[in-house]
């Protein structure tokens, strides 16, 4: 059983990493908001000393990074922080535990402009946020420190759980309009597609590259917002689309990824929307009864 330490446990997507994998390898969680416990470690990870100190009583086989800082608008704020989280956590954590075998980066979509789309796992990266630009910097320092490190890139990460999910079956179960951008085209991540990609770089003896996508196809936020109401039997016409301000809030028109040299490598297929919104919705059915 291999011993993994994941970093970011108590955030949205560190969560769904952990629950995955909890019982199938040695788990030791690590996150700056959670309590410590036997296989817990509380850390703040752009401290070099915190880091060095889990350091000195863990040596895990691999690790999969996942913590950092998310807040776009934060990030924008405040690029000092944004760089310390998410840059130089990296830096750190990659000095401290030089000996694990493996060490995936959960990173994001961002690391493009967004405004050519079909970004595959070889396009130049060119970011337009500072939270992307932190992110690339992030993946630079760890595949130039070592060739252990390996980075998976996802977009809008969704389960049942997810903000955009719960938003719309909130709204919608309420008989609330709810307005969705028609010119935001993006490629969410289907979680189930997501650790199916994950398990791959986990598993395999060899990987073939070091910069992975798992994506979803290419949709509108309102197209995706519509087939969650058909799906989940809301009123369809309760979503209505619209326009992205004129300031973008972050948002652009064609932020979307292809993964199909990540897909084909470590054989995972790839669902539709309609059919992960499908599955959703019947999680959703479960948890209720």
């Amino acid at each position: 059983m291999k011993k993994i330490l994941l970093t970011g446990f108590s955030g949205y997507v560190g969560g769904i990493i952990g629950r995955f994998l909890e019982g199938t390898a040695e788990l030791h969680t690590l996150s700056a908001r959670c309590a410590p416990g036997e296989r817990t470690w509380r850390c703040d990870l752009a401290d070099r000393e915190q880091v060095e100190a889990v350091a000195s009583a863990l040596s895990p086989d691999l690790i999969i990074h996942a913590a950092g800082l998310k807040d776009i608008a934060l990030c924008e704020r405040e690029p000092a922080l944004a760089h310390a989280a998410n840059a130089q956590s990296t830096l750190n954590l990659l000095e401290a535990f030089p000996r694990a075998s493996r060490v995936i980066y959960i990173s994001t979509d961002y690391v493009f402009d967004g405004h050519q789309g079909n970004y595959s796992e070889t396009s130049p990266t060119y970011p337009a946020t500072v939270y992307g630009q932190s992110k690339l910097a992030a993946e630079k320092i760890g595949m130039n420190s070592s060739d252990r490190f390996y980075v998976l890139r996802l977009a809008a990460l969704y389960d049942s759980r997810s903000t955009f999910i719960r938003f719309l079956r909130g709204a919608l179960s309420r008989g609330q309009s709810v307005d969705c951008y028609s010119d935001v085209c993006y490629g969410p991540t289907y979680y189930k597609d997501f650790l199916a990609m994950l398990h791959g770089m986990i598993t395999r003896e060899r990987l073939e590259r070091r910069i992975y996508h798992v994506v979803g196809e290419p949709v509108s936020r309102y197209g995706f917002a519509r087939a969650y109401a058909e799906i989940a039997r809301f009123d369809p016409g309760l979503v209505r689309p619209s326009k992205r301000p004129a300031d973008g809030c972050f948002l652009f028109p064609e932020m979307w990824l292809t993964d199909t040299l990540s897909r084909r490598e470590l054989d995972v297929p790839r669902l539709s929307h309609s059919e992960a919104l499908r599955q959703i919705h019947e999680e959703e059915i479960s948890a209720s009864v």
